[in-house]
């Protein structure tokens, strides 16, 4: 299977940024008529909650980028400009994460809602370059009548994001993982679970998470259309805080030789963002 723009809607360059545009394109490729094996992509982006604190983050990215695949390896780079109100939150390994547990902050450990943490930010609105991230893909094995495809997967995240303004940690974030897809007929199954090494920002110490999800999706319209669902969890990132967890749903479009995708998600944990929210473009060259 070489290339289709459903799997690209769970990739986030890292997560809302890593995986959704990557595995239905790989599910779907057969359907389309892709013109090469080298596209560039353009998205906007859009992450807020409160996290742990008693104040509302938000963050928006507009990302620039590339990806190639060749039906085999597929990679994917991306470069973001940040718009932020907080030094409250960052951007690690694709996930936006509280970025400060101490100077006199004080967190909740029970629900999403409670807690009464005072932001140090000025809430003024800050603007840089994100962090570089690097995505590739490797299938093993091909889909058979019974067994799935199997991709293995590998990450970077290069430090060049501000980490005085908490666009970033100023740390390296790496990791690798497994994905499985299946097709039947226009559905489709898939599921990935990934090990990543994350850097700690100054004011706190993140464990290294491994992250798992699980989704379905209908390809529409011979390829030109398809909707997708998907669930995705982790392991504990900060001591006494529930992992990231998140519910995300997208879309794509291909006209004009164009590719148009979207995808919303809601956060079900205190260490995810509430509401997230991305549309994107891609084009063959």
């Amino acid at each position: 299977m070489a290339d289709s723009p459903i799997h690209g809607l769970r990739w986030r360059a890292g997560r809302l940024s890593t995986v959704l545009l990557l595995i239905l394109v790989a599910l779907f490729s057969e359907q389309l008529s892709a013109r090469g094996n080298w596209y560039v992509n353009s998205s906007i982006g859009m992450g807020k909650g409160k996290f742990i604190y008693d104040k509302t983050s938000f963050r928006y990215n507009w990302k620039f980028g590339g990806r190639y695949n060749n039906g085999r390896l597929s990679f994917l780079f991306s470069i973001p400009v940040v718009f932020q109100n907080t030094d409250l939150m960052t951007q690690s390994a694709g996930m936006l994460l509280p970025a400060n547990h101490s100077s006199g902050e004080n967190a909740h450990t029970g629900n999403r809602h409670g807690g009464n943490l005072v932001s140090t930010s000025t809430g003024h609105l800050q603007t840089g370059i994100g962090d570089i991230n690097l995505y590739s893909e490797y299938r093993l094995f091909d889909e058979g009548e019974n067994m799935p495809a199997v991709s293995v997967s590998g990450q970077v995240k290069f430090p060049t994001a501000s980490r005085i303004s908490n666009f970033g940690t100023g740390q390296l974030d790496f990791g690798a993982g497994l994905l499985l897809r299946k097709q039947y007929g226009t559905y489709a199954l898939f599921g990935d679970v990934t090990w990543l090494n994350l850097g700690d920002p100054d004011l706190v110490n993140y464990d290294n998470p491994v992250y798992w999800g699980v989704g379905a999706g209908k390809f529409l319209g011979s390829g030109r259309y398809g909707l997708s669902i998907y669930y995705s969890q982790s392991t504990e990132i900060i001591k006494g805080f529930e992992g990231f967890k998140e519910l995300s749903a997208g879309a794509y479009y291909t006209w004009g030789g164009k590719t148009f995708s979207a995808e919303g998600g809601i956060g079900l944990s205190d260490t995810t963002p509430d509401l997230s929210f991305s549309i994107g473009i891609e084009t063959a060259l």
